[in-house]
């Protein structure tokens, strides 16, 4: 029988001043008697939920924001994240494994950044191995005899200096997130005859994306259903992309969203660990604006000396 095809899509880090844009995608199949009408959340709501309760031991999958604080940790987030990503065959003991496996290379810029230069992370960080391991296989379990396949996982990471080029050339924050966002689609995309429909969050106060989709699939026709605040709707073919507010909603978005931020927060791990060699009191930062203020007043007199190239380390916007 049949398939058809669902993509969610969304990103971590759009804000920061220091750190990767990380956009991540989420590519799952379903049997097309099924597609219509498959909800996620009931049909995973044994084995994961977006509202857990206390002592409930199923996976958290929802907007990263949720399952992610700094307060909270990062057990929750890694633990959901390393076990969906061991469906699509993921499993790496290391950062820079993870990173390869999901974004098919460890970008070029790493060799560049003396904080992931030679180094790695061992993963996990917060979670037992034992316990991602039985969460990987009860969940192969539980989708067997399902219609439902999660195919693969994908994800784009901007580091400072490409996203300081990607500016120059775009001429602002949006405009990169879109094209990037886009290009990572391609790469994930199945052939297109085949139906398959694409959720992905809001780009900035973008509403309007048709140029983008034309230019980015210069073979096809997209024509625009919708347009608005709340929702931008495209079709070509057996193909409908959304970009939507709190499209958080639709579970390969959420799932997106999580692996989006961990591969984030993961690589803020090492560049955080690399500076406290340098500076051992220094506290840690997440990279959004004020923070990183504070963070790079406190570093600036090392930068010349270990980061000559300041576009390795700021982002420009």
């Amino acid at each position: 029988m049949a398939r058809h095809y669902i993509i969610g899509m969304d990103e971590a880090g759009y804000g920061p001043k220091l750190g990767p844009l990380v956009i991540a995608a989420t590519l799952w199949s379903v049997q097309e008697s099924s597609f219509a009408s498959f909800d996620f959340w009931k049909e995973l709501d044994p084995i994961a939920t977006n509202s857990p309760r206390r002592g409930d031991h199923r996976l958290h999958v929802a907007d990263s924001k949720e399952v992610y604080s700094p307060g909270k940790g990062l057990k929750s987030l890694e633990r959901s994240v390393l076990g969906f990503t061991s469906l699509a065959g993921y499993q790496a003991g290391s950062l820079k494994e993870f990173i390869q496996q999901i974004g098919q290379s460890v970008p070029s810029s790493f060799e560049k950044q003396p904080w992931y230069q030679n180094r790695d992370l061992e993963l996990p960080l917060a979670c037992d191995k034992a316990l991602i391991s039985r969460d990987g296989l009860q969940l192969k379990q539980f989708l067997k005899p399902m219609e439902l396949k999660l195919e693969t996982i994908a994800v784009e990471i901007v580091c400072p200096e490409r996203f300081n080029h990607l500016i120059e050339q775009f001429g602002n924050k949006s405009e990169l997130l879109t094209k990037c966002s886009l290009k990572l689609l391609k790469h994930i995309r199945p052939a297109k005859d085949v139906p398959t429909q694409i959720w992905a969050d809001k780009h900035g106060g973008r509403n309007r994306y048709l140029e983008h989709l034309l230019e980015a699939f210069p073979d096809q026709f997209f024509i625009a259903e919708q347009e608005s605040q709340q929702e931008s709707r495209y079709r070509e073919g057996a193909t409908s992309i959304c970009f939507g507010v709190k499209s958080e909603r639709h579970f390969p978005v959420a799932l997106a969203s999580m692996v989006a931020k961990y591969v984030r927060e993961t690589c803020m791990e090492m560049f955080n660990h690399f500076w406290r060699t340098h500076l051992p009191d220094l506290k840690p930062t997440k990279g959004y604006p004020q923070d990183a203020k504070r963070f790079r007043a406190e570093i600036e007199h090392l930068i010349p000396q270990i980061c000559p190239d300041e576009n390795i380390l700021w982002r420009n916007r």
